[in-house]
């Protein structure tokens, strides 16, 4: 099932929204549907269920997926150094 949405902009918000679309090559419709499902992604999880269920999905990645960051031994061995006053890695 569908349900129409109607919402007002301003002509400029709306002109440079046509333009995101266009530079995407798909239709205004479809450019604000990808929006809003990326703003719904961002707001992350609400409920403690949400959240548990996107600890698992996180705990179930392997670690190089996880976060652009080095291994932790790698990490702790960086901050103990500086901590020892050894030049850092």
């Amino acid at each position: 099932m569908s349900t129409r949405l109607q919402i007002i902009v301003d002509d400029d918000e709306a002109e440079q929204s046509r333009a995101c679309a266009r530079a995407q090559g798909v239709n205004l419709s479809e450019w604000i549907r990808q929006a809003m499902a990326m703003a719904r992604k961002t707001q992350g999880p609400r409920t403690a269920e949400e959240k548990l269920a996107a600890l698992r999905r996180l705990s179930q990645m392997p670690d190089e997926e996880r976060a652009p960051a080095p291994p932790i031994d790698d990490m702790l061995r960086e901050i103990n150094a500086r901590y020892d006053g050894l030049p850092s890695l």
